[in-house]
């Protein structure tokens, strides 16, 4: 996918869309720091082309933006380990782990799942594994859950990806 959210040409070089999401990435990344920092337009403006010498981040390439980035960080923005909107979950370590989430993430999607924070998720494996979140299950506990989520969407009617 480029920028401006088409998808790649057909020739592209391989690895195109993960370069996309990469600049897509850094783009939101200068977006979200100048919306924290509440910088105005024109000074944006003025900080883009006194760090790039461009006044658009349209233009930019990636270098670029991870010198405005710098530069957001330098005048005191913190960028957040995760995304924003409810959509944050930890990393999972283990392939069990991915499958929950990813059952759960599919489930959330569909509608069937209506809360979308990982504390709801961590409930639902504590009835089911007595455990007390996704990133304590061994193996097998992860199969109750998975078994148990699998469930949840047969009964909503939702299909699921193999």
């Amino acid at each position: 996918m480029t920028a401006r959210g088409a998808t790649a040409a057909p020739d592209a070089a391989p690895g195109a869309d993960r370069i996309a999401a990469l600049r897509r990435a850094l783009l939101i990344q200068a977006q979200v720091g100048r919306k924290a920092l509440a910088i105005d337009e024109d000074d944006w403006r003025a900080l883009l082309e006194r760090v790039t010498g461009q006044r658009s981040t349209r233009v930019l390439d990636d270098r670029q933006l991870r010198a405005v980035g710098a530069e957001l960080e330098r005048l005191g923005y913190v960028p957040q380990a995760h995304g924003g909107g409810g959509r944050w979950r930890p990393v999972a370590k283990h392939a069990h782990q991915r499958k929950v989430y990813a059952l759960w993430g599919a489930l959330k999607r569909a509608g069937v799942w209506k809360v979308s924070d990982v504390a709801s998720l961590a409930a639902f494996c504590r009835r089911v594994a007595q455990v007390d979140g996704v990133e304590w299950l061994n193996p097998h506990q992860a199969t109750k859950v998975i078994e148990g989520l699998r469930a949840m969407a047969a009964r909503a009617g939702v299909e699921l990806e193999q």
